[in-house]
């Protein structure tokens, strides 16, 4: 069960990130859709910022939920940045640990 409820927050977070993307530009969009994916984007948000680790410290509570802010300098960055970066021969030095930048080598130079 404790996995599944990980699992569970970590899928509406990924639909919480997909729904802010969408929401970015709300303006370009006709009134009822830009007001519809604003408003997904911010129920996603409550519910994996607050209503699901409320629940799951109610169902389980010696789990501990933790959220590790990264340092200023790498907000922005992501996985699937640093893919894409290392699938286009781009240098990520700097940007992850040597050993992640070997891997990418290795993993992109077979494809």
């Amino acid at each position: 069960m404790h996995r599944g409820l990980h699992v569970a927050r970590l899928a509406l977070l990924v639909l919480a990130a997909v729904a802010g993307a969408h929401a970015v530009h709300w303006w370009e969009r006709p009134w009822l859709v830009g007001f519809g994916v604003v408003a997904v984007a911010a129920l996603l948000a409550f519910v994996v910022g607050d209503a699901l680790p409320r629940s799951i410290a109610r169902l389980a509570p010696e789990l501990d939920t933790v959220f590790f802010m990264t340092a200023p300098p790498y907000y922005f960055l992501s996985s699937t940045l640093i893919r894409e970066v290392g699938r286009l021969g781009g240098a990520v030095t700097g940007l992850v640990p040597e050993g992640v930048e070997e891997r990418l080598r290795e993993k992109f130079r077979r494809s």
